[in-house]
């Protein structure tokens, strides 16, 4: 079973390209852990949509879990560059 977004136009019989997936960002600079940054590197993906507990909680500092929406159909980036560049973040799976 897949969850789909649903729109005004939402249509049971047409398999919609977006989904929610998680995003792993191993080595983020402890001076970038915050909210604003959280959401706007979720931006690159797609729709940021939450975070997990430990990433908010800042349990977990070696990554940052972060859950967005995205087109499937749209070529994946796979690492983000933050300020300039010194900080080049690995997106993972």
């Amino acid at each position: 079973m897949r969850d789909f977004k649903w729109s005004p136009n939402f249509n049971v019989d047409i398999k919609s390209s977006i989904v929610s997936v998680w995003i792993k960002l191993d080595r983020l600079p402890i001076h970038r852990f915050n909210k604003v940054t959280f959401y706007s590197i979720g931006k690159f993906f797609g729709e940021t949509l939450k975070l997990d507990a430990a990433t908010v909680s800042m349990v977990r500092p070696s990554m940052v879990r972060i859950c967005t929406e995205l087109d499937a159909k749209k070529s994946l980036i796979d690492q983000v560059c933050i300020g300039n560049c010194k900080d080049r973040i690995l997106a993972s799976d």
